[in-house]
C-alpha cells in the first residue's frame, strides 16, 4: 500500500510525505521528499511514527483495522516541544485578548443601551413631565379592562377630541389599595398644546370614584355583616376615612382577605384599624347611638 500527503510548514514551505507498507510481510519505509527517513520491517498490528519537520512535531500513524490497516499523518499540537510551547502561550495570549474584546464589547453594549434608553426614554419622559408640570391640565379618564391582553385601556375627551391608550396591568399599583373595575374614573393630566402627552394618575380617583369606592366597601361589609344599620355603616366608614384616607376603604373590602392574598389590605389590617384607640373612641361617641 503507498499513501502520500502534502504538508506546509509553518516557514510556507511544501513537504511531500509517503510511505509504502506491505500488508502480508509488514514491511514499511517512510519518505520524506523521496528522502527515505524510517524503515521499519514486520509491521502487521497499530504503529505511530514521530519525527520532525524544521520545528513541527509530526505523527504517522498506521492502525489495525481487521484484516486492512488505516494511515493517518496528523500534526503533534501536545507534545512538550519548544514549537508547541510557543503555541500554546500565543494561544493563552490569543485567549486574554478575546476575553478582553468580549469585555469590552459588553461595556460598549452596556454603554450603548444606557445612551439610547437615556435619549429615546428618559430624555423623552422629562420632556413629557416638564411639560405637564408647567403647561399641563386634567381631565377624567375612564378606563376599561383588557385581561386577555394584561392590558389597562383608558380614554378621556380634551379640546372636543378624543384620546386613548393602554398600559399594562401591573402600572396599577395605587396607594388607595382599591381594586380596579371597568369604567373606574381618574384624573389624567395632558399638555395643554399637545394632548397626545398625558399621563394617568391612579392615586387620583374622581369624586365619582371615591364615592364608588365607599360603595364597594359598605357593600362588602353588609354582605359580613348584614346586621349593621345604613347609619351606622355610613357613621364607620366616616370615621374610617377621616383616620386613613381612602386605604380604609380598602380595609373595609379586603376584610375576610386572608394575608397572604393581599399583604397590605386583608383581615389583620381591618382589625387593627378597628381595634384601634382612635377609631374605638370615635365609634364610641359618634355611632354608638345607631
Amino acid at each position: 500500500m503507498q499513501h502520500n500527503w502534502a504538508y506546509t510548514s509553518s516557514s510556507g514551505r511544501q513537504y511531500v510525505v509517503g510511505l509504502y507498507h506491505g500488508q502480508e510481510s509488514g514491511h514499511l519505509m517512510v519518505y520524506c521528499d523521496l528522502r527515505i527517513i524510517r524503515i521499519e520491517f514486520g509491521v502487521l498490528d497499530t504503529y505511530m511514527y514521530s519525527f520532525f519537520i524544521e520545528d513541527e512535531l509530526l505523527e504517522l500513524k498506521i492502525e489495525r483495522q481487521g484484516t486492512g490497516f488505516k494511515y493517518l499523518f496528523e500534526v503533534n499540537r501536545q507534545g512538550d516541544t519548544p514549537r508547541n510551547r510557543a503555541r500554546k502561550i500565543a494561544e493563552k495570549t490569543e485567549f486574554q485578548h478575546l476575553i478582553l474584546l468580549i469585555l469590552l464589547g459588553v461595556v460598549m453594549l452596556i454603554a450603548g443601551v444606557w445612551v439610547w434608553r437615556y435619549n429615546e426614554v428618559i430624555v423623552p419622559q422629562r420632556k413629557e413631565q416638564e411639560w405637564l408640570h408647567q403647561a399641563g391640565r386634567e381631565a377624567v379618564a375612564r378606563v376599561f379592562l383588557l385581561e386577555q391582553k394584561g392590558m389597562i385601556r383608558y380614554a378621556f375627551v380634551a379640546d372636543a377630541r378624543g384620546y386613548e391608550r393602554e398600559v399594562p396591568m401591573h402600572n396599577y399599583n395605587p396607594d388607595h389599595g382599591m381594586p380596579l373595575e371597568h369604567g373606574d374614573e381618574f384624573l389624567v393630566r395632558y399638555a395643554s398644546n399637545h394632548p397626545v402627552i398625558h399621563k394617568i394618575d391612579f392615586n387620583a380617583p374622581t369624586d365619582r370614584q371615591l364615592r364608588q369606592y365607599r360603595q364597594r366597601a359598605a357593600a362588602q361589609h353588609l354582605l359580613l355583616h348584614p346586621n349593621t344599620s345604613p347609619r351606622q355603616l355610613d357613621c364607620l366608614l366616616d370615621v374610617a376615612f377621616e383616620l386613613e384616607g381612602t386605604r380604609a376603604y380598602a380595609d373595609f373590602f379586603f376584610q375576610n382577605t386572608p394575608p397572604e392574598e393581599n399583604l397590605l389590605h386583608n383581615r389583620n389590617t381591618f382589625g387593627r384599624l378597628t381595634r384601634s384607640l382612635p377609631f374605638l373612641e370615635a365609634t364610641r361617641q359618634r355611632c354608638a347611638t345607631f
